[in-house]
């Protein structure tokens, strides 16, 4: 399968993020929160201010923000970089990690041999998944619950420019939300460039930088 890294020059995604400055945040902004949005493209805010992350700490950050638990290193490395040997992969996770966590903020935290989320990190899906998990025979209530959450968007798809077969379920499980609290979901696109109108790509992985 074709994963994101190793495309130079890819954009994250929108992500709702068009209006945000792409700059690290400064000292004035250390106490702000985070808000990572995954429907639509990757996209991370330090309030007000976009932390811009290479593709291969963004794919570190999704997983965990998925997953919503604490993940030990060797899975990870394991689910993102089929293509690498052990070692390798293992290798790739560590850079990926430093990078993550020097961009002027601290995305992820190690607990022993494993990872997961910073504290504070909003993450989208899990919200609007808590929310219409909340009232699941109440379709109504579910999608009030969501509608209360302004900067959510669910007719937004799960990060569409990636090619991961790790995200089949959760891209499942945001649909399955839509059709409970009957959000109407996005038009598909149609291929562009970055696809090539290649209908294999998604079965496929090139072995490119993992950065």
């Amino acid at each position: 399968m074709t994963g994101i890294n190793g495309v130079p020059g890819q954009p994250s995604g929108a992500g709702g993020f068009s209006h945000a400055v792409r700059t690290e945040p400064g000292e004035a902004g250390r106490n702000q929160p985070m808000r990572l949005t995954l429907l639509g493209g990757f996209g991370l805010l330090k309030g007000a201010e976009e932390v811009v992350l290479p593709l291969s700490a963004q794919r570190l950050v999704a997983l965990l923000a998925l997953r919503g638990r604490p993940l030990s290193r060797a899975y990870m490395a394991g689910v993102l970089w089929t293509e690498y040997s052990v070692k390798r992969s293992m290798a790739v996770l560590r850079t990926a990690l430093w990078r993550a966590n020097h961009a002027g903020v601290t995305v992820i935290s190690t607990l022993g041999m494993r990872l997961h989320l910073a504290a504070g990190v909003e993450v989208d899906v899990r919200t609007l998944l808590e929310g219409g998990g909340a009232a699941p025979g109440d379709p109504a209530r579910a999608a009030d619950v969501i509608a209360r959450s302004s900067w959510l968007d669910l007719s937004l798809d799960l990060l569409p420019d990636w090619y991961d077969d790790w995200l089949i379920d959760d891209r499942e499980s945001v649909r399955q939300l839509r059709l409970r609290t009957g959000e109407p979901g996005r038009r598909p696109q149609p291929a562009g460039p970055s696809c090539g109108g290649d209908p294999g790509r998604a079965g496929r992985r090139t072995a490119g930088a993992a950065a």
